[in-house]
Parts: structure tokens; C-alpha cells; sequence
């Protein structure tokens, strides 16, 4: 293995704090990247479909290809956000996400306005990128993780996950808590930075540039008037874009 999948390889067993953040600061651009030689761009359309296939791996569902597009392949379906979506081969249709709070669907979709659909079964697809956003993909080997809800992509079907929120003096802040082993794509403006969470300390955020977090976390709305209007305690890590 390579210190990339070391890296994105992160959430598991699970690893300090500490450790955890200072392997998810040296994640790269996209966990995959399939460069094609300009001597060997492919003339037939078969070789067209060969370079597609090699987007992923057995490892992995989901890789990043050199123009941001995300590929996915994956045997036991996947949820995205139906919008950015290409094109979808798949064995069944997709149906909306909905929130999930207690267990119990609610009524609003995952995504509000662009919101989640999941293909069940095995499923090939290919998702574009906002203009001013790429993809980040995170591998989940089992433990927890709180991802912002407007920073997320994709995930597999087979993870377990629980709709949550921040408050904020403004406005709330929807978020997603994840379990389970599997993959999730975040969008991110830029490369992701780790940041630490520690005992005795509060840890003042920009709402808008918090992606995720893990750990004993516990989240507050900071008093007066700031940019840094979230605070987190306890010990954990976050990542902020």
C-alpha cells in the first residue's frame, strides 16, 4: 500500500486523534487518478471503455479521473446527489433519500433542494463536479463520522447514517453522521486541512469552511458577533476546506 491509502485508509480501528489528523493532512488531491499518456490516447471506442474501467479498483468504489470527473462502480449500490449525475447503469432504479432521524425517514429528502437518490444492486455512474468545487473521497472502516450535509456527494448504500444538526445563533447547520464500513465523496474548495481537537480547549471554526468531524465531539454556538461563530469541545479531529 501507499501513503495514500494509509491516508484515506484513516478512520479505522479507531487511531488517536492526533494520528488521524495528521494522516487525513496528507491526503492527496483524489485517492485515484488515472492519467492517459498523450501518445496513448485511445482511437476505438473499445479502448475508450477500457481506460473507464480502470477509473476504480476492487478496493475502492469510487475514483477522481484527471478532468474531476467521480466514476463509481460498486456491486452493492450507491447514493448521490441526482443532479451532478452524468450518467447511471444500474440494476434498479433510484430512489430518493430521505433524512433519517431515530432510525425513521422523515418526510424531506436527503439534499433538500439537490437532493440524494440511491441505486440499489450494482451500479456504474459517472458524477461532474460543481464548477467551483472538487470531489474528496474518504474511505470508512467503522468508526463514526460527522460530515456537513451541503459537503457531501455520494456515499455507499451500505453505510448506516442519522440525520443531525448544529445550531448557530443565524441559522442551523445540517449535518450527517455516518457508521459503518464503506466510502463517502465530499465537495471540497481546496485541499482539506486536519485540525486537532483537545481536551480543555475550545476550537473556534468558520461554519462555512467546516467539512467533518470525529471523535467525543460536542458543538456550540459562540457568543458575540464573530466569523468564527461554531465552537467545538472535547477530543476529536476536524476537517476544514
Amino acid at each position: 500500500r501507499d501513503a495514500a491509502d494509509d491516508a484515506v485508509r484513516s478512520i479505522s480501528d479507531p487511531p488517536p486523534p492526533r494520528e488521524l489528523a495528521a494522516r487525513l493532512s496528507r491526503l492527496p488531491p483524489a485517492p485515484v487518478t488515472i492519467e492517459v499518456p498523450k501518445a496513448a490516447a485511445p482511437s476505438t471506442f473499445a479502448e475508450f471503455v477500457a481506460i473507464a474501467r480502470l477509473a476504480t479498483t476492487e478496493e475502492a468504489s469510487c475514483s477522481v479521473d484527471v478532468k474531476g470527473r467521480l466514476a463509481i462502480r460498486a456491486a452493492q449500490g450507491f447514493a448521490m446527489r441526482v443532479e451532478l449525475a452524468q450518467v447511471v447503469v444500474s440494476s434498479a432504479p433510484g430512489l430518493g433519500v430521505h433524512r433519517r432521524f431515530g432510525g425513521t425517514d422523515a418526510v424531506a429528502l436527503l439534499g433538500d433542494d439537490s437532493p440524494f437518490h440511491k441505486f440499489s444492486g450494482a451500479i456504474e455512474a459517472v458524477v461532474a463536479s460543481p464548477d467551483t468545487r472538487r470531489f474528496q473521497v474518504l474511505r470508512l472502516d467503522g468508526t463514526p463520522i460527522v460530515v456537513v450535509e451541503s459537503r457531501l456527494a455520494a456515499f455507499s448504500s451500505g453505510l448506516e447514517f442519522e440525520s443531525e444538526s448544529i445550531s448557530l445563533v443565524e441559522s442551523d447547520i445540517a449535518t450527517v453522521r455516518f457508521t459503518g464500513k464503506g466510502e463517502i465523496v465530499l465537495l471540497v474548495d481546496d485541499a482539506l486541512r486536519a485540525v486537532t481537537i483537545g481536551m480543555g480547549r475550545d476550537t473556534r471554526v468558520r461554519p462555512d469552511a467546516l467539512v467533518a468531524y470525529e471523535g467525543t465531539v460536542a458543538t456550540s454556538a459562540a457568543t458575540g458577533v464573530s466569523p468564527l461563530a461554531l465552537v467545538l469541545r472535547g477530543d476529536g479531529a476536524l476537517l476544514l476546506a
